[in-house]
C-alpha cells in the first residue's frame, strides 16, 4: 500500500515549502503573504489536464516541469519576479507514491533555477485523467507591470524567439522521439513542448518600455490577437518575419502553407511584445538575444483582430487562430 494524503505531503512536498516562511510548513490551511513595500503582487492560474493539453501518462518529472513553467512563462510576461505557488494535484491510483516522488524532484530543481517555492495547495484523487493547477504569485514594482492593453497605433511587434517548435515538439514526440538532453544551446523541439524556458530574462528588461505583452502558449496569432482585444486596436504581422528554428524551416520548405499551422499551434512559450520602433535596439544584458521586429499595430477594422499577410502580399485566412477550449468542430 503507498502512502496516504499526508504522508505524502510529508515525504514530497513539505521540503518544496521550506525556504518559504510564509507557507508555514504546509502544516496550516492556509499561507501568509505579507506586502513588499514599493511592489505589486502578480497571480497567475492554470491547469494542465493530461490528455488534453499534454500527451496521455507524461512522464511525471515533465509534467511537473512543462505545469510550472506554463506558469512561470505568465509572470514573466507581466515582468514579474516569482515568488511562491500554490499546487493542486488530482492523481489517478496509477500515480503511485514512485510518480509523485520524480514529480516532487522535478518542482524542486526548478524552484532552484527560478527562485521560488512552493507556498500551499491541495491534494485529491481522481477516477479520470491526472491533472496540476497551478496558482504562481510573482511581484512587479509598482505600476510597472506589463499588461496586455496597453498596445498603441504605430508599435512594432516583436517575438522574443522561435515561433513553432512547440508543435513540432509534439510531433516528434508522438513519433518517439526521446527528450535525451536538457539545456543544451539545442534546444530541441521536443525540449521546447516539455521544458520550456520562461522569459523572464525579456519581461522584466522590458518594464517601463514595452507598451503590452503576453506569453504565447495558445498560438502567436491566438495570444496577440487578445492583445487587441484588451487594447482596443488591430495588428498585422508578415508571415515571413517571423523566426523559426532549423527544424520549422526545414519543415515550412517542405510545404510552404506549414507557416500558418506554426503561427496557431501554441506552446512556444516565447513573448509577443508591442512598443516602439526603438525597442528594437535593446539587448538583453550580456548581450544574448534580440527581439525580432514581425508587424505593426494599426486601428481596429471594424473590430480588434490580427491580418497575416503571406510572402506573396495577402492575407492568409484561417480555419482557427489557435487552441481554446470548447471550439467547435
Amino acid at each position: 500500500m503507498g502512502l496516504g494524503e499526508f504522508s505524502r505531503i510529508e515525504r514530497f512536498f513539505r521540503p518544496l515549502a521550506t525556504g518559504f516562511p510564509g507557507a508555514l510548513g504546509l502544516y496550516d490551511d492556509a499561507a501568509l503573504i505579507a506586502p513588499i513595500d514599493g511592489f505589486e503582487t502578480v497571480i497567475t492560474v492554470d491547469a494542465l489536464v493530461e490528455g488534453v493539453h499534454v500527451p496521455v501518462m507524461p512522464p511525471p518529472d515533465l509534467f511537473a516541469h512543462k505545469s510550472i513553467r506554463a506558469n512561470l512563462s505568465d509572470l514573466a510576461a507581466k515582468g514579474a519576479v516569482p515568488l511562491v505557488y500554490f499546487l493542486t494535484l488530482a492523481l489517478p491510483s496509477r500515480c503511485d507514491d514512485d510518480w509523485v516522488a520524480a514529480f516532487a524532484a522535478a518542482l524542486a530543481k526548478d524552484q532552484a533555477q527560478y527562485g521560488i517555492h512552493l507556498a500551499g495547495g491541495d491534494s485529491v484523487s481522481t477516477k479520470g485523467p491526472a491533472v496540476v493547477s497551478i496558482t504562481a504569485l510573482g511581484i512587479v514594482p509598482s505600476g510597472k507591470m506589463i499588461r496586455r492593453d496597453g498596445a498603441k497605433v504605430g508599435d512594432t511587434i516583436y517575438v522574443t524567439g522561435w515561433i513553432g517548435d512547440g508543435l513540432l515538439g509534439l510531433e516528434r514526440i508522438k513519433n518517439q522521439y526521446r527528450l535525451q538532453t536538457i539545456g543544451s544551446d539545442n534546444f530541441l523541439p521536443e525540449e521546447r513542448y516539455w521544458y520550456p524556458r520562461p522569459r523572464f530574462d525579456w519581461g522584466q528588461s522590458l518594464r517601463g518600455t514595452a507598451h503590452a505583452a503576453a506569453d504565447i502558449s495558445d498560438g502567436l496569432v491566438a495570444d496577440l490577437e487578445k492583445i487587441c482585444l484588451a487594447s482596443d486596436v488591430g495588428a498585422r504581422i508578415y508571415a515571413n518575419q517571423v523566426p523559426l528554428s532549423r527544424f520549422g524551416s526545414d519543415w515550412v520548405a517542405q510545404d510552404g502553407n506549414r507557416i500558418n499551422q506554426l503561427i496557431t499551434a501554441g506552446d512556444d512559450y516565447e513573448l509577443v511584445i508591442t512598443g516602439p520602433e526603438s525597442l528594437k535596439q535593446h539587448v538583453l544584458t550580456g548581450g544574448k538575444g534580440v527581439l525580432v521586429p514581425i508587424g505593426e499595430i494599426i486601428a481596429k477594422n471594424p473590430t480588434p483582430f490580427v491580418s497575416v499577410i503571406d510572402a506573396e502580399d495577402r492575407e492568409i485566412v484561417f480555419d482557427t487562430k489557435g487552441w481554446a477550449h470548447y471550439q467547435e468542430d
